[in-house]
């Protein structure tokens, strides 16, 4: 139990500190993603076909599909069936997701518009998607309960969740990593290792995180939006 609680107190403190906007992207302890000019991203055009010899071009050459969502599942696929690469809420949000670097816990891709899944949420059979408040995380805050979220993995499938609850906490010590918590619904007062355990462990769901910010403070507290399976 001590080692699981080691475990899970260093990648949880870690992350939740490294969300914040105030943290330099050059910071040593982080490591750079390049991301190509190709990157997926969540704009969506819509051409009007040219008529050719009184017939559309459409006609001759069936355009692709152009709903939004089917439009964003096929621009984020890779083929890797088991992994997580989009996250699309109607009207709100279409991002790529990616993956952590290998014991590098804290990372948080910088990137535009992208989201970084949360490998420590994973080893407890949950689904983190972190992001800065100051990048992709903005748009968490218009993310609202009973919306549905639909994830993509690689190889074109999807799961959708539906969003049950938001949760906000103060950070009493917004850049140290070994804060405590306020909840601002209950006011209890958590340590880092026992917020973890709320907001990522318990049957399996979809946790949204990012920081929240107050009086210019962009790490002054932490957001959890958190959605379940729909069956």
């Amino acid at each position: 139990m001590k080692r699981l609680y080691f475990f899970t107190s260093i990648l949880f403190v870690s992350a939740i500190i490294l969300m914040a906007g105030w943290l330099p992207v050059s910071a040593e302890n982080i490591q750079q993603i390049a991301v190509s000019s190709d990157e997926p991203n969540s704009g969506f055009s819509v051409f009007l076909p040219a008529l050719v010899n009184g017939t559309s071009s459409a006609e001759k050459n069936p355009p692709a599909e152009t709903d939004p969502f089917d439009l964003f599942v096929n621009s984020v696929t890779n083929g890797v069936s088991d992994q997580l690469v989009g996250v699309y809420v109607e009207d709100v949000l279409a991002m790529p997701v990616v993956q952590q670097p290998a014991g590098n816990a804290g990372y948080i891709s910088s990137a535009p518009n992208t989201i970084t899944q949360f490998a420590a949420a994973t080893n407890f059979g949950t689904t983190g998607l972190l992001a800065h408040n100051t990048h992709a995380g903005a748009k968490f805050y218009d993310l609202e309960i009973g919306q549905e979220v639909d994830i993509i993995l690689g190889d074109g499938s999807t799961k959708a969740y539906r969003i049950e609850s938001i949760r906000q906490f103060q950070a009493l010590e917004p850049t140290s990593p070994y804060s405590d918590f306020i909840d601002l619904e209950t006011n209890e007062r958590l340590t880092a290792t026992q917020l973890f355990y709320q907001v990522y462990t318990g049957e399996h769901h979809l946790t949204f995180q990012t920081c929240l910010e107050k009086d210019g403070n962009y790490s002054w507290g932490r957001t959890f939006v958190i959605a379940t399976p729909i069956y």
